[in-house]
């Protein structure tokens, strides 16, 4: 018979910022069934659960840094037995006022590290011949856990661990808890804790988990299971960090963007967290742009008392992409010409695009029709495109190809936003089967739209969101033996819904039931 596994609760702290003068753990210790309360001076390696990456102290030491932070960790036969001993754990603090939020760290220069520039080289356009508008972009960095699933880890009887997830956790998270634990990356395996789970995204988030059940199944010597609701319970749990971003885009007479400067300012909380890898997401997304103009970014990390930023490259990859693609809207305003046609402009759509666009030019004639009909019902149609290769046709080598067409349905007189169709298209690592590819390409596709309704870009408190489609096509295209950055793609796609829920609103001719809160 299998022996259960042990159960964990958390000390945490109820300060945002504070000196720990004191733990007293005796009381909890006496406690039948209670086996081990850990500290940070018990951590076999480094206290970090970002080991390799970035900066996430796994459990406070001399301070807490934001309220909620883990002060110890209780492990017992139960769930019950290990609340009642964290309750009984005394700490005593120091409070200190305490930076809440990026417009204070802002005002009080508070930051982790001096900005970072990137710019693009030998584009230099003359600005005097360009017409120029700026575009801001404020984010709340909330994110869902209820699909990370259980975690646990048990001593694999070789002087390693196995850890079961319903999340991948690969050679980096392999590489972090072998710091943790002070041992070799090959003493760290991962499985599935089932055979039959749909598709999850790995992501930094789930490496404090994983630390968690690791460094207690290896100071207890047993099997460890770590539940998501209780780690994450009443955190202001940052998916991107709360950023800023504020960005001028100078374009000319042929209405081509020459110039796309942007100033980004992140919140990543007391640590740096993994935020680093935000600039580097965000520099990608306009990759095409700044192969054609000056790319100019400015990027500050700023320290406030809050949870460390589990920020990736897919978050600053979605935010640039959201950006690039509001610059393009804007510029097709201005000129007042199409959206495709700003865009053809300016990036390479791809083929894909050109293939789905055959699809929308049938489509619209439609659309035009019904919202000519209808007063209190309007549709919006978008066709959005993810393509960073610089070559005029697609090669094996463009690496990140594909394209979305979207149809969203605003119902003023019932209050509701339905997506009646959406048709994905996209290329991917030919490793993979079809069918696999395309259950990511879905998964991560409802993922986006998740994030999409978290962000809460449109005052939707009186509106039924209904954000799956009756129709949902996805076409994905081998194409190499090479890695295709797929998650990253089928993420972005939902930003295809968030534009086309734009021109839904367009339709209403400024009488719109849903008010705009970018």
């Amino acid at each position: 018979m299998n022996e259960l596994p042990l159960e964990v609760a958390y000390v945490r702290s109820p300060y945002d910022l504070a000196e720990i003068t004191s733990v007293e753990v005796n009381e909890a210790l006496k406690l039948p069934g209670v086996v081990s309360v850990i500290k940070a001076k018990d951590i076999p390696g480094q206290n970090n659960a970002f080991v390799g990456a970035d900066e996430f102290q796994l459990i406070a030491e001399e301070w807490v840094n934001y309220m909620g932070q883990i002060v110890a960790i209780v492990v017992a036969e139960s769930a019950e037995i290990a609340d009642e001993a964290a309750s009984l754990i005394s700490v005593e603090y120091k409070p200190l006022p305490p930076i809440l939020g990026l417009p204070e760290a802002d005002a009080l220069n508070s930051t982790h590290c001096k900005p970072e520039e990137s710019i693009s080289a030998d584009n230099k356009p003359n600005d005097d011949e360009l017409t120029f508008f700026e575009l801001k972009h404020s984010f709340q960095g909330q994110r869902d856990v209820s699909d990370f699933g259980f975690v646990t880890a048990e001593p694999n009887g070789e002087g390693g661990f196995r850890i079961k997830s319903n999340n991948p956790g690969g050679d980096n998270a392999s590489l972090a808890l072998s710091k943790v634990l002070d041992l070799e990356k090959t003493q760290i395996h991962f499985a599935s804790s089932s055979e039959n789970l749909s598709y999850k995204s790995a992501a930094m988030s789930c490496y404090p988990m994983f630390a968690i059940a690791a460094l207690c199944a290896s100071i207890t010597g047993k099997k460890i299971k770590v539940n998501p609701d209780s780690l994450f319970d009443g955190l202001n749990f940052i998916g991107c960090g709360s950023a800023e971003v504020v960005s001028s885009i100078g374009f000319d007479g042929k209405g081509k963007i020459k110039s796309f400067e942007s100033n980004i300012k992140l919140d990543c909380g007391a640590e740096l967290g993994s935020s680093r890898q935000f600039l580097s997401g965000y520099i990608r997304a306009l990759k095409g742009v700044g192969e054609r103009a000056k790319l100019l970014i400015s990027f500050e990390q700023f320290k406030t008392n809050q949870m460390p930023s589990m920020s990736m490259e897919k978050d600053g990859f979605w935010i640039g992409l959201l950006v690039l693609e509001n610059a393009i809207n804007q510029m097709a305003k201005l000129r007042s010409e199409s959206v495709n046609k700003s865009r053809e402009s300016n990036v390479n759509p791809g083929k894909l695009y050109g293939r789905l666009k055959k699809i929308y030019s049938k489509k619209i004639e439609e659309v035009k029709d019904f919202n000519r009909n209808n007063d209190r019902v309007k549709k919006g149609l978008y066709l959005f495109n993810i393509n960073l290769s610089n070559e005029p046709d697609q090669t094996k080598e463009s690496k990140v190809n594909g394209a979305i067409l979207s149809e969203v349905v605003i119902d003023g007189e019932n209050e509701s936003i339905f997506l009646s169709y959406s048709n994905i298209v996209q290329e991917f690592n030919s490793r993979n089967s079809y069918n696999q590819n395309r259950s990511i390409s879905v998964a991560l596709f409802l993922e986006g739209l998740k994030r999409l309704q978290n962000k809460r870009f449109f005052n939707l408190d009186k509106f039924e969101v209904n954000l799956f489609p009756e129709e949902l096509f996805c076409d994905v295209i081998s194409v190499n033996e090479e890695t295709v950055e797929s998650e990253d793609i089928s993420l972005c796609f939902s930003l295809g819904v968030h534009f086309a829920i734009l021109e839904a609103i367009n339709q209403f001719d400024g009488k719109s039931p849903l008010a705009i809160g970018m």
